[in-house]
């Protein structure tokens, strides 16, 4: 909470991979969710539009806590939270990838990490599925 007790909203949530997903569709879908907007789809387009560097040099931003890359000349948005509890968005390929444990990403060597996998499987398998259709 913060100092007027009002919960922050950036940490102690802990999600399922189910509830992830759900989030995730959200957001893939514009904010529509079962053929009802829940959410508007302008504030789904702002939050994942560029407001911030990541840092000097880099070629990762930050919308409305959403990361924005690309991979593979796709769009790419991501939630990441702590313990590995990410979303990736790739819309263009009508893709989510969620994953709840990333110890590669929190800098553990010879682990798990999501987004090599996503670089060098998911969106791979994503694109030759597209060439299919």
């Amino acid at each position: 909470r913060d100092a007027d007790g009002y919960f922050t909203g950036g940490w102690n949530m802990y999600l399922t991979p189910r509830e992830l997903a759900k989030f995730g569709l959200l957001y893939l879908h514009q904010g529509e969710w079962q053929g009802q907007q829940v959410l508007p789809a302008d504030w789904v387009a702002e939050s994942l539009a560029y407001h911030a560097a990541a840092g000097e040099g880099s070629d990762t931003y930050y919308g409305y806590w959403w990361w924005l890359s690309s991979m593979w000349n796709y769009d790419v948005y991501s939630a990441r939270g702590g313990g590995g509890q990410m979303i990736f968005l790739v819309p263009e390929l009508d893709l989510l990838f969620v994953t709840t444990s990333d110890a590669g990403y929190q800098g553990r060597p010879n682990q798990f990490d999501a987004l090599a996998f996503l670089w060098e499987y998911v969106i791979p398998s994503a694109m030759a599925d597209q060439l299919d259709e």
